[in-house]
């Protein structure tokens, strides 16, 4: 009878039966490696509470686990992300909750990711633009102390004409690696929160506007990193909770000789629903990434599947199938004439949620 059953499963279409050995894989995956909170690191320095709160007592972190299969959207509640802190790999760092409601009014600019940049103003972006209505709650992405708060985030001085407009930066109360973690939250119309203050996550920063240099209400938001070396920005994407059954893809594209390529167009589609997403790798100018990944593209919330990615190199076109897990980041890597590869960064022997798709 167990014959007959192997014999049954090999008459399913090819398509079908990669799909259900991918699966069994990621469960097999998720059985073996479960879900770990990550234990965050206090910062060096205690937030001080403000005049009108105390600080609370250490939370009780609940833990999040898989059933039989993969967490997935309710579309009654909207799509839910996953709890903080998480991660499956001690690479990973999902240590924020988005700082804009989920609702389907708030969305990410695809077309200005971090890393990109106008060409006319040379000009690289720091962080991601999340589209919204103009007075819609921002809130604090993690626990923090508020220390700045106004006009002058770049330019000092309480400048009017700063960039970033009116702005709310927050050091958070744990760190990554001896790193201490800050966000970011600019062009606001107004700021709810005043220095010094301490924030929950989820309270109320201000409300999106159209402050500094922007053509249309968004929120621009930036994750930041410090170290007695000195401090850099991030690349949200790679800090943000997934959507609840959504993955991540990071990736380092390069040539033959190990030269990273700036501004090129890449592409991912999906093999279920045909979606295609055109990505373009971080500008020149790019020099703040990911200590583990050392990415020059990122984007997340990719519904588990099946997906193809494709470049054009020195005029042939490479392509991979590849399988994005939930819940992960998941890396690829093209190498000029060798084309993609799915192994993980060098020096390192965890599982690759990776997985070829033969």
């Amino acid at each position: 009878m167990m014959f007959g059953k192997i014999q049954k499963f090999w008459t399913i279409k090819g398509n079908e039966r990669r799909k259900i050995i991918g699966v069994i894989l990621i469960l097999g995956f998720l059985y073996a490696f479960p879900i770990n909170h990550i234990p965050m690191r206090a910062a060096a320095e205690t937030p001080a509470p403000s005049a009108s709160s105390t600080l609370p007592p250490s939370p009780i972190i609940p833990t999040l686990e898989f059933g039989s299969e993969p967490l997935m959207p309710i579309p009654e509640w909207g799509n839910p992300t996953y709890e903080v802190p998480l991660a499956l790999t001690a690479n990973d760092h999902f240590y924020f909750n988005r700082p804009l409601s989920l609702t389907t009014n708030h969305k990410l600019n695809v077309d200005y990711r971090y890393g990109y940049y106008y060409p006319d103003e040379d000009v690289v972006h720091t962080g991601i633009d999340i589209t919204g209505s103009r007075g819609d709650a921002v809130l604090a992405a993690a626990p923090g102390k508020v220390i700045f708060a106004g006009y002058g985030l770049l330019n000092g001085a309480n400048d009017s004409e700063d960039p970033y407009g009116l702005a709310v930066m927050l050091r958070h109360s744990f760190s990554h690696e001896g790193y201490t973690i800050y966000t970011v939250y600019a062009h606001l119309d107004k700021i709810s929160v005043i220095k010094g203050a301490w924030l929950e996550s989820g309270d109320k920063v201000g409300t999106i506007g159209m402050t500094g240099n922007t053509s249309g209400p968004h929120l621009h938001f930036e994750i930041r990193i410090e170290n007695s070396n000195g401090d850099k920005v991030q690349n949200p994407e790679l800090w943000l909770a997934p959507l609840v059954g959504y993955g991540v893809l990071a990736g380092r594209i390069e040539t033959t000789y190990g030269m990273m390529m700036t501004t090129k167009t890449l592409w991912l589609k999906s093999l279920e629903s045909g979606k295609t997403w055109t990505l373009i790798t971080y500008a020149p100018k790019t020099k703040q990434v990911d200590d583990y990944y050392r990415e020059n593209f990122a984007i997340g919330d990719l519904p588990l599947g099946e997906y193809e990615i494709s470049i054009y190199y020195n005029g042939l076109i490479y392509k991979q199938e590849i399988l994005i897990a939930p819940g992960a980041v998941n890396y690829i890597k093209f190498h000029g004439t060798d084309g993609f590869l799915t192994e993980l960064p060098e020096n390192q022997t965890s599982t690759s949620f990776l997985i070829p798709l033969q």
